[in-house]
């Protein structure tokens, strides 16, 4: 049975996930609307449209920015618990642990 804890936990893992993944697409998107752009001269028939592409960029990597530093600050101590835990485990079932139903 799932803990309040753990419920609390995946609710807010998923919401993150989600927030995060619209926060890229709307990056992306602003992305490709600057691309359109790139390797031409700013001149007065593109300026302002140039200028609203790169704040859009800006803007959207910005709302990106706190999720990305996060997961690049934790990514490996999530990679060494699950290669711990998946130790843990391992040397559970060679001492002859068996899996049960959790009760």
């Amino acid at each position: 049975m799932a803990t309040l804890k753990q419920t609390s936990l995946k609710k807010q893992t998923e919401t993150i996930r989600k927030t995060m993944l619209e926060a890229f697409d709307v990056y992306q998107k602003a992305r490709k609307e600057f691309a359109v752009f790139e390797g031409k001269m700013i001149d007065d028939s593109n300026f302002d449209k140039i200028n609203e592409c790169v704040a859009n960029v800006q803007d959207s990597f910005a709302d990106l920015w706190n999720v990305l530093q996060f997961v690049s600050t934790y990514a490996e101590f999530a990679k060494s618990t699950l290669v711990g835990h998946q130790e843990l485990i391992d040397n559970l079932v060679k001492i002859g642990a068996k899996e049960t139903d959790g009760n």
